[in-house]
Parts: structure tokens; C-alpha cells; sequence
């Protein structure tokens, strides 16, 4: 058992089975003291000295706070990391590349890969964004074979826009065709670039 671990947790902690780590901290409901459990047999393990004092009922809900701050940004981040990289389940974006300079002389060229279901006519609107969000070019990107599919489906196209009148960063967002205006219905991915 660990180290300053509370005596109902004195049950073997093994992956399977109803003694599992998370088990035992779900049927009993302290999680803090499984947390401290762990920091505990760290510290010892680290410092050669004893377990650090028992936590108060604040440092507990503190440590659960950490915890769930700390799963959140990783979530978070990986979430951030797949749209800032141009691809989902929809729709692959191989140009531009996310971060990548552009010349700020018009016009621009997008390429990538899209689902079927992300076009409407064999296209798809592209919007091109200074760095406050303002639409300084518009245009569309054309399906290169057949759209009717659920399969991915190449595209390009040539966007022109107007030069930044200040800053240097911007966006391209590929937006799928939503005939039917609904909200719900549309997606969006946005890749950051900076022109130069």
C-alpha cells in the first residue's frame, strides 16, 4: 500500500477487477486521497523522507482542481493541434500549410482533399482573413473528379485577395458548401498563415 494511503484503500491495486485504481476511487469518492497517495509515494521515493503531511479538505479540492485543469489543457491542446494541422474526418488541406508565409500578392492557391459531403455543385467557399478577422479575398475551391461520394475527393483552387493594409498574420478558411443555411450544418477549418 502506499505511503500515507488511507486504510480503506489497503485493498491490492491491480488493472483489472473491481480493485483497479480508478475503482477504488470511484466507489469510495476520495479521489484527493488517491492523488496524494501517488504524491506521497513520489516524494518518499524522491526525497528518501517521510510522506508529506495529510492534505486539509482544501489542499483536497485543490489537488482535484489541478488535476482537472491539467486533463482539460491536454485535451484541449490535442484538440487544437488536429484543426491547426488542416485535417479532421472531413476535409485534408495540404495547401497552404498551417504557419507557413504566403506572398501578399494576390492571388492564392489552396489544394488538399475533401469528403464528398463537404461540397455542393463540386465546390466549396474559401475565405481569406487579415489578422483582425477581416475578409480581404473570397473564392471557391473545385472539386477535381466526382463530389457525389463519401469517399475524399482532391481539390484546388485560386483565391484572390487584397493586400493586408497592416500585419503580416492571417487566415485561409475552407468552409463547407451548406445549401440549406442551417447553423448546425456548417464546419469550418481555418489554417493561420503569414504573409511576406
Amino acid at each position: 500500500m502506499f505511503r500515507g494511503a488511507p486504510s480503506y484503500m489497503s485493498a491490492p491495486f491491480s488493472v483489472a477487477g473491481n480493485c483497479s485504481i480508478v475503482g477504488v476511487a470511484v466507489r469510495y469518492g476520495h479521489v484527493a486521497e488517491l492523488v496524494y497517495a501517488y504524491v506521497s509515494e513520489a516524494y518518499g521515493a524522491i526525497l528518501g523522507g517521510s510522506s508529506p503531511p495529510v492534505p486539509t479538505m482544501n489542499k483536497r479540492i485543490t489537488i482535484i482542481i489541478v488535476c482537472i485543469v491539467l486533463a482539460l489543457t491536454v485535451a484541449l491542446g490535442a484538440y487544437f493541434l488536429w484543426q491547426g494541422s488542416g485535417r479532421t474526418d472531413l476535409i485534408h488541406i495540404s495547401l497552404p500549410k498551417p504557419n507557413s508565409s504566403v506572398s501578399s500578392t494576390s492571388p492564392l492557391t489552396v489544394a488538399g482533399e475533401a469528403r464528398g459531403n463537404w461540397y455542393f455543385e463540386a465546390s466549396f467557399p474559401v475565405v481569406v482573413v487579415d489578422w483582425d478577422g477581416k475578409i480581404i479575398g473570397q473564392g471557391t475551391a473545385q472539386a477535381q473528379s466526382d463530389w457525389m461520394t463519401d469517399s475524399y475527393v482532391p481539390f484546388k483552387g485560386t483565391i484572390k485577395f487584397e493586400k493586408p493594409s497592416y500585419g503580416t498574420r492571417g487566415a485561409v478558411i475552407f468552409k463547407n458548401d451548406n445549401p440549406s443555411g442551417d447553423p448546425k450544418n456548417a464546419k469550418a477549418v481555418e489554417i493561420p498563415i503569414v504573409f511576406k
